[in-house]
């Protein structure tokens, strides 16, 4: 098996503000992921590791209705440095509400950037998936997380297994549940999170897969996904925007790369101002 599961550590802002997880033991890490729920109407936390891996973010997700919005946020690094009493914090940059949860996997051979990737936004809701994906390959690790604006997460589902939850608590963070699944075929994954409030739910879903070469994952990579769900007529309406790029700093020239001629260069410098504005928000 490619994956294996080490430890993991969370912990929510007690002022709202900053956040820091527990202490875990990350000996043998090849892979570290980290969650984090937040407040959806600025733009994206600041982690810090204390080991100094540099953590990447990889895909963010908002949902929400009103001017009540829901963060969630995935960050991965294939960290040089490893062991006892490591802790990832996210930094005090005003009134965000975080919560944070670690999670340090070993991994047989360099982690490669993500394979593929689902979101999912919903409000006043107390189930949700976030929808199905298929790794590319077999001995895939697949990892979800569902950021919420009340209670907590009780259940997931889908074979997924290592269940954290941080439960809201008012005026200092927002809810936060995680989980993973290591298959060894690969299959369909949609789990569906559980929470005891019915409220707005952003998912995340990701697969990895180990095999890459050195430092393939330290090439940038951003996807940023932005899902706006409203309920007010009890129908979800959800919009979503996608941007990928394999080498941040030089959007414009990959999607025109991609896309050729007047239309690639006029998407990259509208991926490159969204990118902007996101990052500011």
């Amino acid at each position: 098996m490619s994956f294996g599961f080490l430890a993991s550590g969370s912990g929510g802002s007690t002022d709202g503000r900053s956040a820091v997880t527990t202490s875990f033991d990350s000996t043998g890490a090849g892979a570290l992921f980290v969650f984090v729920g937040s407040d959806g109407n600025v733009g994206l936390p600041d982690v810090y590791d204390n080991k100094g891996n540099e953590l990447v973010p990889a895909i963010t997700v908002v949902a929400g209705f009103n001017g009540t919005f829901i963060r969630n946020t995935l960050y991965y690094v294939e960290p040089t440095t490893v062991g006892a009493g490591h802790t990832v914090s996210v930094l005090d940059r005003g009134d965000r509400y975080p919560t944070v949860h670690a999670l340090a996997f070993s991994c047989a051979s360099h982690l490669k950037v993500v394979d593929v990737s689902t979101v999912n936004g919903g409000g006043l809701v107390t189930t949700l998936a976030p929808g199905s994906l298929t790794p590319s390959a077999g001995n895939a690790l697949v990892i979800a997380a569902a950021a919420t604006t009340g209670g907590t997460i009780t259940g997931i589902s889908g074979g997924f297994t290592g269940l954290t939850a941080t439960a809201l608590v008012a005026g200092q963070h927002f809810g936060l549940g995680s989980a993973y699944l290591i298959q060894t075929s690969a299959a369909a994954a949609n789990p569906t999170f559980t929470n005891n409030a019915a409220v707005y739910l952003g998912l995340i879903q990701a697969a990895f897969l180990d095999g890459g070469s050195a430092g393939e994952m330290r090439e940038s990579q951003l996807v940023l996904e932005s899902v706006s769900a409203e309920t007010t007529t009890g129908e979800q309406r959800a919009s979503q925007l996608v941007l990928e790029s394999l080498c941040a700093g030089v959007v414009g020239a990959h999607v025109g790369e991609q896309c050729g001629g007047a239309l690639g260069e006029s998407l990259g410098e509208a991926g490159l101002r969204l990118i902007k504005r996101l990052g500011q928000a």
